[in-house]
């Protein structure tokens, strides 16, 4: 039985009806299986998942001189400059190979060599930025029709690139799959980014890439603002390189709650107490996770952060498995980047057509509905919004009503005040002498005066509201009245207040109270 078992094998792999799926049978899971004695008190033992190979369509790329020039093991923050834009550039030799072979050298070569005009991004970043989007473009776009209808659906034509950061991911997808021409996609994605704050590099890398590509400018945005406001849909793929944390379960929820497809790079991996829970559909507890990482630590005593994550990207593959997805595992180059694994699901059209996920009804993105206008009023403050991903008109255009900046700064502002702006107290003595002079007005002009006095860059220019706090307080011992003022400094850009401009606000105060004291005598109080 066994030599027929394995002639058969031999027979299949000859004809070459498993070469479609080579590659993924190595560096896949498929449904991960739970071993050992059920879901009792004693912990469950997940399937470990494979160290995978280095990908076939990333073969050319390690072999790209620029990825040994730039030596990403020993600088890896350091980042890419005009200087490095010649270990980019194409001979015509190299055009025509790339013609034949793909499109992934030609847009590498691109796309570095943008990056390096932009000199905002890090080497590290790019090259496993760029190796997750081939991979990311490859498994949903390239090689789809590998798949049988029943285990896909259509390829997401919309793609939500969540805690976004720069917006590399997206760029990267939207670019690539407009040049690959063995992509299914009949008609280019669009591309959503979403972050609590655009980054300043953000704009610089969009305004980079909309001068190279001004065709793709209508098919990308960015809204500035918090997850928890985005409205899922499965219409729309989901996103994240370097998922910190929680970050990449919230994703899995979000994916679970809308039959969305997902492509996350999970990483900072904890099982700590609050700040990570299994999902409602994960087959076993936080306590049996817990001992399980345990179990796994004294297995891998040299390596524990890896122990920590197998076992949390195992139950997340677990808790797909069971709401009908299939799942799939990625690694990018280990020489790229340590947190390399690239989990990619997406649900089983047939199974969830017959078998329908069932999710508790207090779920809370079932409780999110679209709101009536981009901006909206609620009782936990004014302009609170929804970014609806779904893939069709009134939605795209929503999102673009909410992605110009000064939107997007004007939320934070009423969300977070304090990120923005730096609020200072001084008490003065209303004695019959200073009181005629020493006015609001009079300690307006003063303030703008110590702001133009410390006036720094263009990007720390302060300016100073003033107003008075309260009424008057009369001291009973000495008979002196005295009123209190409140000094908010805030950046002319509007920007947040932390780090030097801070510091800044404070030094202008300081010398603030030494003009008063300089001109009206002692009234500080």
């Amino acid at each position: 039985m066994l030599r027929l078992i394995l002639a058969l094998l031999a027979v299949t792999e000859s004809h070459g009806w498993f070469s479609s799926i080579r590659r993924a049978r190595s560096s896949c899971i498929v449904a991960p299986r739970l071993f050992g004695r059920g879901l009792g008190s004693t912990p469950a033992t997940l399937a470990v998942i494979p160290e995978a190979p280095t990908e076939t369509i990333l073969e050319e790329l390690l072999q790209h001189p620029a990825v040994s020039s730039l030596a990403v093991d020993l600088r890896p923050r350091s980042r890419l400059k005009p200087k490095h834009q010649h270990l980019f550039q194409r001979n015509d030799t190299q055009k025509d190979e790339n013609a034949k072979n793909g499109t992934h050298v030609d847009c590498f070569h691109q796309l570095g060599s943008i990056v390096c005009e932009t000199g905002v991004v890090s080497r590290k970043e790019f090259l496993e930025t760029f190796a997750a989007a081939a991979l990311i473009l490859d498994c949903y776009y390239v090689t789809s029709n590998n798949k049988t209808n029943q285990e896909l659906q259509p390829p997401p034509r919309r793609i939500a690139d969540l805690a976004a950061g720069h917006g590399l991911l997206a760029w990267f997808l939207l670019v690539m799959a407009s040049s690959s021409s063995s992509s299914t996609m009949s008609s280019p994605i669009s591309v959503i980014c979403v972050d609590r704050c655009i980054p300043p590099a953000a704009e610089i890398i969009a305004t980079a890439m909309m001068q190279q590509f001004p065709h793709l400018q209508k098919h990308y945005t960015y809204v500035q603002g918090d997850l928890r406001q985005v409205q899922a849909h499965s219409s729309c793929l989901l996103v994240s390189v370097h998922a910190c944390g929680s970050l990449t379960d919230h994703i899995v929820e979000m994916a679970l709650a809308t039959q969305s497809s997902m492509a996350v790079v999970p990483c900072c991996h904890s099982v700590k107490r609050g700040n990570y829970q299994p999902h409602v559909l994960s087959p076993i507890s936080y306590e049996q996770v817990v001992e399980l990482v345990e179990q796994r630590k004294t297995e891998m005593v040299s390596n524990k952060h890896e122990a920590v994550a197998n076992v949390v990207d195992e139950v997340r593959c677990q808790t797909l498995s069971q709401a009908h997805y299939r799942v799939e595992t990625r690694q990018l180059p280990a020489s790229f980047t340590g947190r390399n694994r690239l989990l990619l699901a997406w649900p089983i059209c047939a199974v969830v057509a017959s078998r329908p996920l069932s999710l508790p009804s207090q779920h809370p993105f079932f409780e999110q509905t679209l709101p009536q206008s981009p901006q909206q009023t609620t009782s936990h403050g004014p302009l609170d919004i929804v970014i609806p991903l779904a893939d069709n008109p009134e939605s795209v255009a929503h999102c673009r009503s909410l992605s110009a900046k000064e939107r997007g700064t004007q939320r934070l502002v009423h969300q977070i005040p304090k990120h923005f702006s730096l609020t200072l107290a001084m008490s003065l003595w209303l004695d019959a002498s200073t009181s005629s002079g020493l006015t609001r007005e009079a300690l307006q002009v003063l303030v703008d005066s110590c702001c133009c006095q410390t006036q720094g860059p263009d990007d720390l220019t302060l300016e100073c509201a003033i107003r008075a706090h309260g009424d008057p307080v009369l001291q009973a011992s000495t008979g002196r009245a005295s009123q209190l003022y409140k000094f908010q400094y805030t950046r002319q850009d509007r920007q947040n207040m932390s780090g030097a401009p801070r510091s800044a606000a404070k030094r202008i105060h300081q010398t603030l109270r030494q003009e008063i004291a300089t001109r009206y005598g002692d009234v500080i109080r």
